[in-house]
């Protein structure tokens, strides 16, 4: 049987040359036809190589001008192509009316099947063709080649009749990371395959071929105050007092406070130039950062002092400036964060600012009003969204009403529910320790004082839990739906791991799914995945899933911190046993070595330990002479948990209890195992937490 795919090439001399010339063209307008040649173009030759390598199909790629008159199948990719054809051929053209939705049509005009697929813009051409190829019985269940799988028992291309059309339930759907980059190209194809629009790294190198894929840059995070007028920085202007031979002059007054070259370093910096532009806390200005703590990829310190003009008036140069030529010029949204943790000034004007939330969204209406100010000007050709945050001690809504001018088309709020339990759904009100609290706050956000959309910021892999083996199927089934019915729109999961997923391969496909289709048929896509991803050992794995998800419940305390609220601040096992800390037990949802008899009590940190060492002993039994790639990536992901919670079980115990010589000997013999595991780590590009193991415990000495 014969395919063959037809595209537009638009003013490209090929269409190869269309699908690879994303350097080639301006991405200002990213409906220009140029764009659209480029993003279809390749989806075409992508689709061709996917159809040939696990179909075995002969596919050709053609242009509409050169159209062949012989092929069993004719693919008609994007809206001009598809209109070409309904028109040629008698078909039924209707257009798409909702943003990103695509559609295809298939149906028999003699010998040869004709199929339209196209959609809103070109990401609804491209979601279209995923759709299809999905059709087809192909899964994208993970990166890479060894992550996507043909299934014939899903394969639906005998039908020659075909009519569907969906549009999306969450119109962000963003995978962020700040440990991965965007050289990951098998991320970024997974991406791509699975309906994505946005990603979030902490730095871009090739925004042309994101662009390209579909996926808008989201630019900005807790980083951007370290890059940008940091403390330590030095200071851009000449100095009044100090001077500056060659630089532009001083649009600020000299600080009051200004002491000159403190530490006689000959250079000034922001902060010795500008003291009262950072928090003051207890009356004094100690413009604190911790350096040592931010290459292991944390940002916090003393935060600026949002009620001071010049100091609000500098940030936001130096960030429209980045998005106008800088680094962010790619970017089409931009995380308005506060420091990971940071100190916010008290002085007088702040305590008298409004709540911290407020507080943010007042800087970000400055900042909004500057980037309209530069695409007027010309400087800057896109729109950019603003996201700030509902996070940490942000969470709670505004105290008072917004300006009457606040953009809401522009400027938006993620709320983030990091201090969250995955025992418990995000909306059980029974979980009085943890979610309840934090579901109560993102209910709060519809008062009368904000009117804007909302994104949810989830962390199904946060940055401590290290890639180890957690499922979260039963939260990720029932939280998308009640998030969506809460009223957020906008969705971004932290932080994926750019390749050798594991398990939290399914967490991931349950979710790119539900993100599409709220109400999708959940039973139905996880009997694809388990199909895709182990054919005949389907069965045995849904029930190595469950055990991993039914024992690793606690896993947010245990691994990450967790709200307790009615202490009114987070708990973490890892910060404890750093600290040294006996008394590091204090939620019933988790206890060293027995549970609870309380509603809201899970497994132990000894019964997670056992279990999963259990599970882990029959499955190493199973697999044996198995040489499935799945498989096998689940063994060494497997193992890495075990190690895992035996360190933390014996090194619990030698610090709650009396440390003897043999729970020693344990710490240090999973030590040592620890630091033997990398593999599972491979998802990781850069963060010095994630060199082996050992380095993943949380443990201050890794």
């Amino acid at each position: 049987m014969t395919y063959k795919i037809i595209v537009s090439k638009g003013s490209f001399k090929t269409v190869e040359d269309a699908a690879y010339g994303e350097k080639t063209i301006s991405w200002a307008d990213s409906y220009a036809d140029s764009c659209r040649a480029c993003t279809e173009c390749f989806s075409a030759l992508d689709a061709k190589s996917i159809f040939e390598k696990y179909k075995n199909l002969d596919v050709e790629v053609c242009d509409i001008s050169a159209i062949p008159e012989n092929g069993d199948v004719l693919i008609f990719l994007g809206d001009e192509c598809a209109k070409f054809a309904a028109e040629k051929y008698n078909l039924p053209y209707e257009k798409v009316t909702k943003e990103e939705e695509y559609r295809i049509y298939g149906a028999k005009k003699g010998d040869t099947q004709i199929v339209l697929l196209y959609g809103d813009g070109r990401r609804g051409s491209v979601y279209a063709m995923d759709e299809y190829m999905e059709y087809h019985g192909i899964r994208f269940i993970s990166p890479g080649e060894e992550g996507t799988h043909y299934c014939e028992s899903l394969d639906k291309s005998e039908n020659a009749e075909i009519d569907i059309t969906s549009a999306p339930s969450y119109r962000t759907r963003e995978a962020s990371s700040e440990f991965a980059n965007d050289t990951s190209t098998e991320l970024l194809m997974w991406l791509f395959h699975n309906k994505y629009n946005f990603l979030f790294l902490v730095k871009f190198e090739h925004g042309e071929l994101l662009q390209k894929l579909g996926l808008g840059v989201t630019a900005g995070g807790h980083a951007i105050w370290y890059n940008y007028m940091d403390i330590n920085h030095e200071y851009p202007y000449k100095h009044a007092i100090f001077g500056g031979e060659g630089k532009p002059e001083d649009p600020y007054a000299v600080s009051p406070l200004y002491k000159g070259d403190v530490n006689g370093d000959g250079i000034l910096t922001y902060g010795e130039a500008h003291p009262e532009w950072y928090a003051e806390i207890d009356g004094v200005h100690n413009l604190h950062r911790d350096y040592e703590y931010q290459a292991k990829g944390y940002w916090t310190g003393d935060f600026i002092c949002t009620s001071n003009e010049d100091a609000t008036d500098e940030f936001v140069k130096l960030i429209v400036d980045a998005l106008a030529e800088g680094e962010f010029r790619d970017a089409s949204k931009f995380k308005l964060s506060t420091l990971d943790n940071g100190t916010w000034c008290e002085c007088e004007k702040c305590k008298n600012a409004g709540s911290l939330s407020y507080r943010m969204l007042m800087f970000a209406y400055k900042l909004d009003k500057a980037i309209k100010k530069a695409t007027g000007e010309g400087r800057i050709k896109r729109k950019i969204a603003i996201l700030t945050q509902a996070y940490h001690e942000t969470l709670p809504p505004p105290d008072r009403a917004l300006p009457e001018d606040f953009d809401y088309s522009t400027i938006s709020v993620g709320f983030y529910v990091i201090e969250r339990c995955y025992l418990h759904n995000i909306d059980d009100a029974g979980c009085e320790e943890t979610n309840k609290w934090i579901f109560e706050n993102i209910k709060a956000w519809s008062n009368e004082y904000y009117k804007g959309q909302l994104l949810i910021g989830e962390y199904y892999n946060v940055s401590t839990f290290a890639a180890l083996p957690f499922v979260l199927e039963k939260r990720i089934r029932n939280d998308i739906p009640v998030f969506y019915n809460s009223g957020a729109r906008h969705f971004v999961y932290l932080h994926m791991l750019a390749r050798v997923w594991g398990v939290q391969a399914l967490n991931n496909y349950l979710l790119k799914s539900m993100l599409w289709d709220v109400n999708c048929d959940c039973d139905r896509v996880m009997e694809e995945y388990f199909l895709a991803r182990y054919g005949a050992d389907a069965e045995k794995m849904k029930a190595v899933y469950k055990e991993l998800e039914d024992a690793g419940a606690n896993c947010k305390y245990i691994k990450h911190y967790q709200w307790v609220a009615a202490e009114g601040k987070t708990f973490a096992l890892s910060r404890c046993l750093n600290e040294g800390n006996p008394h590091f037990f204090p939620l019933k949802h988790c206890r060293l070595d027995y549970r609870e008899d309380d509603y809201q009590a899970g497994p132990s940190l000894l019964e997670m330990r056992d279990r999963f060492e259990a599970l882990f002993e029959d499955y190493k039994e199973y697999i044996k002479g198995k040489d499935k790639a799945s498989l096998i990536e689940d063994y060494e992901q497997f193992e890495y948990g075990v190690y895992m919670l035996n360190y933390l079980y014996y090194k619990s115990c030698a610090t709650v209890k009396k440390a003897d010589e043999e729970t020693l000997k344990m710490v240090d013999s999973y030590t040592e195992k620890l630091k033997g595991v990398t593999r599972p780590l491979r998802g990781y590009d850069y963060g010095v937490k994630y060199k082996n193991g050992f380095t993943a415990t949380g443990d201050h000495e890794a």
